[in-house]
């Protein structure tokens, strides 16, 4: 089983509160500090924020592959 290592994705667009000032100014639409700390504990992050912080990485020229941030899991750990 395989997970998103949401919190090297944080860390790489240079934590918690660079990346919520960096969607909302993507956007235009408020994303709140809880919200990336939700996304680092769940290891989850919505498709339209990823894809998102995908585009934010290109204006950037900043290196941003999902392979770059795919961990294996093992049976019965979440």
């Amino acid at each position: 089983m395989y997970k998103l290592n949401t919190r090297k994705i944080v860390r790489e667009f240079e934590g918690k509160t660079k990346t919520a000032r960096a969607l909302t100014e993507h956007s235009k639409h408020n994303i709140t500090f809880d919200a990336i700390d939700k996304w680092s504990r769940t290891g989850r992050i919505p498709i339209n924020r990823f894809l998102e912080l995908a585009m934010i990485a290109k204006k950037k020229n900043q290196r941003f592959d999902i392979y770059d941030y795919i961990i294996k899991i093992e049976e019965g750990k979440k």
